[in-house]
Formats: structure tokens, sequence, C-alpha cells
């Protein structure tokens, strides 16, 4: 028995079968092509193990960014500029372990560059800090943990400087500060607790500079001083003078 195919159909179904294939090769390419032409590099010291992909780059082609903090290899060292490099850019996974084989630091770099989430530890194996960072600023979140695993503080980024609201903790975790940042200064109300999280006070700041309670004291300072001021002029307002008339009718009289 024959079965007839429809041709169209058949037609579409091939060319939406490549054209499928065809993505995912590209995006798989894509994918590794981003960290490709690298060698991976170990820097030896007393008390830590660096590993790190590096690759060369053609300086002429490659545009730097004068306001960018670069991260090279040279000469089994690590470098850093602003704005330049002569070596090897970091390009890929970044580690640091202690002598003991401890994953002490672990982030990623492209072209020089800090990108996606860098993660640090202490000893004990507890998380210390996790930040993120995007084209060599760091941005998003930013949360720090006592030894014991608690939460120490709670940071926004933006372009690199802080932005946005924060907490912050003590060992207990006990939230003892909280407000907010704008491009790195400490921006609107900002809120204090003691140890037990009771309210201790509660201050103001525009673009990292206090405002108030200054503004409150000198409100205060100028009422007090228009109260002085009133009180001065009651006391100098003389009180009138009694006329006595019927003194002056009695002297008007005539004696015989």
């Amino acid at each position: 028995m024959k079965v007839r195919v429809n041709q169209s159909v058949f037609f579409w179904s091939v060319s939406i079968f490549f054209l499928f294939s065809t993505i995912v090769v590209k995006s798989q390419k894509l994918k590794d092509y981003e960290y490709t032409n690298t060698r991976e590099v170990r820097i030896l010291s007393i008390d830590s193990v660096i590993t790190a992909d590096v690759k060369m780059v053609d300086d002429a082609s490659f545009k730097i960014k004068d306001q960018k903090i670069y991260h090279w290899y040279y000469s089994n060292k690590i470098w850093t500029n602003e704005g330049a490099f002569d070596g090897q850019l970091l390009h890929g996974e970044y580690k640091i372990k202690d002598k003991e084989g401890r994953l002490i630091k672990l982030g990623y770099f492209e072209n020089g560059l800090k990108v996606k989430s860098w993660v640090t530890w202490y000893q004990n194996g507890q998380k210390s800090k996790v930040e993120n960072w995007k084209k060599g600023e760091q941005a998003g979140k930013e949360v720090t943990y006592f030894e014991n695993g608690n939460l120490l503080s709670e940071y926004s980024y933006k372009s690199g400087k802080k932005n946005g609201k924060y907490k912050v903790y003590n060992a207990k975790e006990v939230l003892i500060e909280k407000g907010s940042y704008k491009a790195g200064n400490k921006n609107g109300w900002i809120t204090l607790f003691d140890d037990k999280g009771v309210l201790l006070d509660k201050v103001k700041y525009k673009e990292g500079v206090l405002v108030e309670p200054k503004q409150e004291d000198e409100s205060k300072k100028s009422s007090k001083v228009k109260e002085t001021k009133g009180e001065k002029k009651t006391k100098e307002v003389k009180p009138r003078k009694k006329l006595n008339f019927w003194k002056k009718k009695d002297s008007t009289i005539e004696t015989n």
C-alpha cells in the first residue's frame, strides 16, 4: 500500500527542522566561543592558590574604557589597572583556594572585567559575601554574613555605587540600622536601633549630608529667640499714668 505525502507539508517540516537545528548550533557556538582561545594559569603563594582563565587580546582591535578596572596576568602575577592592561586579560573562571584546598573565592571575568556572581567564604565554609558584577561595575544585591552564618548586611549597587535600600544587623541577626543610599551617599531617613531592636534615633540625610535633626535644632533655637524677644518687648511697655482730676478740682476752690 502506497502512502502519499503532501509535498508542501513535507517541505515545510524539513525547513523548520533545519532552521531549528541551525539556531541550536549557532547558540551553542556563541556560548562556546565566549571563552575560546583561553588557557588556565595557576599562581602559588604561601597560603593560597589562584587558578584563572586568561586570553591574549590584540591591543589594536580591543577597545579600552578609561573608567574600567582591568585585571590581567603577566609574569606569574595578577595585575590591575584603570583604563589599561599589558598582558593576558583574565577571561573566564577565577578561583582562590587556601593551602589546604578549601575554596575561598569564586568569580568570573570577561575581557579583564568582573562579571556575574562573586562569592567569598570563611575557612569554616560559611559564606562571607555574595556580590554581583556587570562589565566591571558592582551592580545589584550584595549580602554579607558573620562567620556563624547569620546575616550581617544587605546593600544594593548601581554602576559601582551603593544605591537603594540597605539593612545592617548585629551578630544575633537583630536589625540595628536601615535606610537608603543614592549614588554612593546616604539619602533619606536613616533609622537606628539598639542591640535588642528598640528604636534609638531617626535622622535624615540629603546626598550624604545630615539635614535633620540639625534643622529641628535650628528651628527650636529660632523659636526660643522669638520668645525672648517677645518677653523683652512686654517688659519695656510702660503702664499709663493715672490722672488725678479730683486734685485739680480741689485746687481751683477759692477760700474766703
